[in-house]
């Protein structure tokens, strides 16, 4: 098996004649990019709900079910307030299950379907490892077809030693377990923990700043069931940690260190816009007809036969959405590269791709450059309504 990573993989396959003589076949493989990590489900703890049996996502419409005592506490953190989810239980632990069965998906499956995950989350710890704390886990998505307790995902901010472990698809070899000692950390403050699993690469991030990155890590399972929020696993006895956890996200795909460098200075995981809108469209010649609309995807221009290059003008209606016109990117609100125009018709194809790189809208513009105008100004002919033309007509006879 050959591991394709996103982009151009070349594979060479050498046969060996028996006299010596060797071809080399090769294979050029293009693997496309999944695009940007995707939001799959967000809980901000502001309160509970069902009358304070369970705690809904603010976003992916998922339940999590209350277990023992979790309390809904005011909290103040870098670049936010609020509320956050104690999970201490005062001393005897509380979480939230999320289990499939009862959801409109699965949402960890969702979330790991291109072995690529990110969790995300603000962690206060009550007690340091060294005041005898932490046998505990931060969450745990279960896996049966995972080793350690079917552990399909989990975490321990941190564990009683002071490190941070990171486990996915099982426990606890190089290629599913990976762990950092932060140096000086002070877990009784607020930290923003960023958890990232992409492909062979496995990452934590603590406050935005990457700790550590393994690589060859074992690709993710796909047969994950009950997630809890503030524990850990069934065969763990669902042990919480001592401390509070505030904005817990989990996205499908990795996120970028510009995406983990702004949560962590208090950006809330938000919902990538959808829309794919231009709001203006200009062409440096001619009008456009029909008249501009958003939701009117095409267009004809009419310039004349001396316009031989015709630029356009296209603003986004979202300030995140991407331009291309004609398969080059341009930024919204700046004029293209000229493109020359042919006599004729000229179809100008210009894309719009949404933040969340998987909504596009594409509009067309054909442009449709006038003949030049005619040299020949010659007769085809010239009768007379009496007698005839003496000589007979002939184009080049002027009298």
């Amino acid at each position: 098996e050959i591991y394709l990573p996103v982009g151009t993989t070349t594979i060479t396959t050498t046969v060996t004649a028996q006299n010596g003589i060797m071809k080399n076949y090769v294979l050029t493989v293009t693997r496309a990019n999944p695009g940007p990590a995707q939001l799959v489900a967000f809980w901000d703890f502001e309160h509970t709900d069902d009358g304070g049996t369970t705690i809904k996502s603010v976003f992916g419409g998922y339940t999590g079910k209350i277990f023992g005592t979790p309390a809904i506490v005011p909290v103040a953190r870098p670049g936010g307030g609020g509320n956050g989810l104690d999970v201490s239980g005062g001393g005897t632990g509380g979480y939230l299950v999320v289990d499939p069965a009862t959801s409109p998906d699965n949402m960890v499956n969702k979330a790991a379907g291109d072995d690529a995950i990110s969790i995300v989350f603000w962690q206060k710890n009550n007690h340091s490892p060294a005041e005898g704390c932490c046998q505990a886990s931060t969450f745990w998505f279960e896996s049966p077809s995972s080793s350690g307790s079917t552990r399909g995902a989990q975490a321990h901010v941190p564990w009683t030693d002071g490190h941070i472990y990171f486990d996915t698809a099982g426990c606890c070899e190089d290629s599913t377990r990976m762990n950092a000692t932060p140096l000086n950390l002070d877990f009784k403050q607020w930290h923003h923990f960023a958890l990232i699993k992409n492909e062979l690469i496995k990452q934590i991030w603590i406050d935005g700043t990457l700790l550590k990155e393994a690589q060859g890590q074992d690709p993710l399972p796909a047969d994950f069931t009950l997630a809890a929020i503030g524990a850990s696993g069934v065969s763990d006895n669902h042990r919480s940690p001592d401390g509070t956890i505030d904005d817990f996200a989990i996205y499908r795909g990795a996120l970028s260190e510009t995406q983990i460098k702004a949560l962590a200075a208090g950006a809330k995981p938000v919902v990538p816009s959808t829309n794919a809108d231009l709001s203006n469209l200009l062409p440096s010649a001619g009008t456009l007809t029909p008249v501009f609309a958003p939701a009117t995807l095409a267009y004809t221009v009419n310039v004349p036969n001396t316009t031989t290059s015709i630029t356009f003008t296209a603003t986004a209606a979202q300030a995140n959405a991407t331009i291309a016109v004609n398969g080059t990117n341009v930024l919204s609100g700046a004029a293209s590269r000229a493109i020359n125009l042919e006599v004729g018709g000229q179809l100008i194809f210009i894309e719009v791709t949404a933040q969340d790189g998987a909504t596009l809208k594409p509009y067309v513009v054909t442009v449709v450059r006038a003949a030049a105008p005619g040299s020949n100004a010659d007769l085809a002919s010239l009768v007379p309504s009496a007698g005839t033309l003496t000589p007979a007509f002939a184009s080049g006879t002027l009298a």
